[in-house]
């Protein structure tokens, strides 16, 4: 074959054919045979990414396929595309989009599914592994991460979050104070480990300074940068306290963390400054003062883990299924005032309790500030200013920039309020322990600021001599007939007006098989007795005046005197005008309630007393147990209505201030304990002011006259650990 042959074949063969052209496949031939034409294999649309249109106007072809597309059963449309009353069509650039891509995917299915599963191997945990996951929990305890989620289901339980205000909160009320609890305890443990650490570093450096290290190069700088690594993990641990003690300085207040938030900032600055003069800070005039934040910050810590104990408790006492009563001031004033005449009582301030079925404002009331959190945050942007014009006077006149940061975080750490939040929480928490062992809960600050300023506390006879309390010692009868008829109608009457007298009668009511009769009205005379009317019979229940008043003739032989001996009481009994018995009776005090009004005379309370007994008398009371007459107000008919109808009502939803389960030594302990209280809590607040101020006083006049290095760190905590400890003790001294 010559060359120009060949050229033409090449080029036939470079040259595509028309069934090339066409189907984009070149010829097949098998040995010699030629395959003449070929019929191209079928492909439904769904298999290639494009849409077959037929012949005609391009717009109306596109326009049908897209209503056919709508009325398929898998129509997608935007997501983003919100949804309106009015049906909107998706848009026409999306769906023909999403029709491609739905069948590139369906193809891209079928050609996976072919493939052969691959097994997968599970990796292996190592320990390396797992302490990189402990590392992550621990980073997650300290650094908790924000959200910002703003769905109805976050807001429903950041509002939860803020207060129980339902049975249907339990639970997440639960879970966020155990949440706290756990958290808390967290950081006070490694805030503990801090300090430790702080202090031994602090110890080595005051005792020994570079001699010890004196074969370890760089050594200041190491005990420099240890210091700035302690400080920079006690920021990340409470960098919640540190931001909320210094949003208040924008408005030139403060909180019980705006001190410490001070003092870390100045002491930071003092930290960085240090790395660049390292030697100046061992064995010479200037000190590190990491150690007493670490202090400051766990106790901060500590008295918030003794907060959300508290509320622990107390929570569990609110939310038991108990009944609830809830203790509330009178507020009649002119009322009180005329219900406390005569006593010694100087103002006109009357606690008592009645039933409710919800608590309401707990968390509110039990994570309310106390008096010494409150002077803290005044005294804090005053300290702030000062501490200011030290360190500017500091430098002014040694000339020296690094003794004036010095002085700032000196005077910055003396202002601390060591003790804030330990102050008012350690006695608080052991008040209301107190309180709930006498089934009563008192939640916060709040509560005792409501009940300290009582004078006197309501009660009904009732509860001053309860069941048991009341014996007969003999019955005297004066008439033959229907005495039992007689004394079953009187002993419903002593019912109807919740008579203490009653309960003397009760066992007779139980035993007895005639019927109750029933008790058409009744009424009590002042320091008379009882006046009832029993199917048509006046029935009169009291002492010979009574009687006498209703003209009913008592012979000499019932002389009252030889029935009388060793305390006991006479009650007349007589039925239609007719004197039917005479009962003796024998009144035994509480001792519980005794124990407790001893206890409410000695903080000053009175005792306002309903009764519809006329042998219960101020002067009886005070005999029995064993108080000042004086402190004890018997009301009259009035006054006693009154207060049996607000004792007696029933409330849906009462503040959570103070509670108990209807016992009125509950009551009165709870009272005496907020009294006792606030009087012990004005000492210690009282001891921490003054202890502060001096710390202020004496560090500015040191480092003015003198230099700072006269002021070392274990100075400083001892000299601040002294009034902590002291503005705690002052108020356990005289125990609530």
């Amino acid at each position: 074959m010559n060359s120009t042959t060949r050229h033409d074949e090449r080029q036939k063969q470079k040259t595509p054919s028309a069934y090339e052209q066409i189907f984009g496949k070149p010829k097949f031939f098998v040995g010699n045979e030629k395959i003449v034409a070929k019929i191209p294999t079928y492909q439904h649309e769904s298999k290639i990414n494009c849409i077959h249109l037929k012949a005609g106007r391009f717009t109306d072809i596109v326009e049908s396929e897209y209503d056919e597309y709508l009325k398929s059963s898998t129509v997608v449309t935007s997501k983003k595309r919100e949804s309106t009353n009015n049906e909107q069509k998706p848009s026409l650039l999306f769906t023909l989009s999403q029709m491609a891509s739905n069948r590139n995917a369906e193809q891209h299915k079928e050609t996976v599914s072919d493939l052969p599963e691959v097994p997968t191997q599970k990796k292996k945990k190592g320990p390396l592994r797992k302490v990189k996951k402990f590392i992550k929990i621990i980073y997650r305890i300290v650094f908790p991460k924000k959200t910002n989620d703003n769905t109805a289901n976050s807001i429903e339980k950041k509002q939860k979050a803020v207060e129980y205000q339902s049975r249907q909160d339990l639970d997440y009320a639960n879970k966020e104070i155990s949440h706290n609890l756990k958290n808390l305890l967290i950081k006070a443990t490694i805030l503990t480990a801090l300090f430790i650490v702080s202090l031994v570093l602090t110890i080595i450096e005051a005792t020994s300074g570079t001699s010890m290290f004196s074969g370890v190069p760089y050594t200041p700088l190491i005990y420099c940068g240890v210091n700035l690594a302690i400080l920079l993990a006690l920021g990340g641990i409470c960098n919640s306290f540190i931001l909320s003690g210094l949003k208040p300085l924008k408005n030139f207040k403060g909180n019980s963390d705006t001190a410490l938030s001070i003092a870390y900032i100045a002491c930071l600055i003092q930290q960085v400054a240090s790395l660049f003069m390292s030697g100046a800070f061992v064995d010479s005039d200037y000190h590190l003062y990491p150690t007493i934040l670490c202090l400051g910050f766990m106790f901060s810590a500590i008295g918030r883990l003794i907060m959300v104990y508290r509320v622990k408790s107390n929570f569990k006492f609110i939310t038991a299924k108990s009944p609830a009563y809830s203790a509330k001031i009178f507020n009649d004033d002119e009322t009180a005032r005329k219900m406390l005449s005569g006593t010694t009582a100087s103002h006109s301030v009357i606690a008592y309790q009645h039933k409710t079925q919800f608590l309401s404002d707990f968390l509110k009331i039990s994570y309310a500030p106390d008096p010494c959190e409150e002077f803290s945050g005044k005294l804090s942007p005053i300290t702030l200013v000062s501490s200011v014009f030290v360190a500017i006077v500091y430098g002014i006149i040694f000339k020296s920039l690094l003794g004036a940061l010095s002085a700032l975080a000196v005077m910055c750490c003396i202002s601390i309020p060591i003790s804030a939040l330990l102050t008012a929480n350690i006695p608080l928490l052991l008040c209301c322990k107190d309180s709930l062992k006498h089934s009563a809960m008192l939640s916060g600050y709040p509560s005792i600021r409501q009940f300290s300023d009582c004078d006197a506390v309501m009660v009904n006879a009732t509860q001053l001599y309860p069941k048991g309390s009341i014996k007969i010692n003999n019955i005297k009868y004066f008439a033959e007939f229907r005495t039992e008829e007689a004394l079953l109608s009187a002993a419903v009457v002593m019912k109807e007006a919740k008579s203490p007298l009653y309960y003397a009668f009760s066992d007779m009511v139980k035993k007895t098989t005639l019927h109750l009769p029933k008790v058409e009205s009744v009424m009590y005379e002042d320091k008379l007795g009882l006046v009832g009317w029993v199917n048509g019979e006046r029935i009169l229940i009291g002492n010979r005046k009574l009687l006498d008043r209703f003209h009913i003739y008592i012979e000499d032989a019932a002389d009252e005197t030889k029935y009388k001996n060793g305390g006991k009481d006479i009650t007349y009994i007589a039925s239609s005008g007719q004197l039917i018995a005479l009962v003796v009776t024998t009144y035994s005090p509480d001792e519980i309630v005794k124990r407790e009004l001893f206890r409410a005379q000695k903080n000053g309370l009175c005792l306002v007393v309903s009764t519809t007994d006329c042998n219960i008398t101020a002067d009886k009371i005070a005999t029995d147990y064993e108080i000042f007459p004086r402190t004890i107000k018997v009301l009259n008919t009035g006054f006693a209505t009154t207060c049996n109808e607000v004792c007696s009502k029933k409330g849906e939803s009462e503040r959570a201030y103070l509670s108990t389960r209807g016992s009125f030594s509950s009551l009165i302990h709870a009272i005496t304990n907020a009294v006792s209280f606030r009087q012990n809590l004005t000492i210690g607040l009282i001891v921490q002011i003054f202890g502060l101020i001096l710390g202020v006083l004496l560090c500015a006049t040191m480092v003015l006259y003198a230099s700072v290095s006269i002021l070392g760190v274990i100075e400083m905590l001892l000299y601040m650990l002294f009034w902590g400890i002291a503005s705690v003790i002052s108020q356990l001294v005289n125990k609530p």
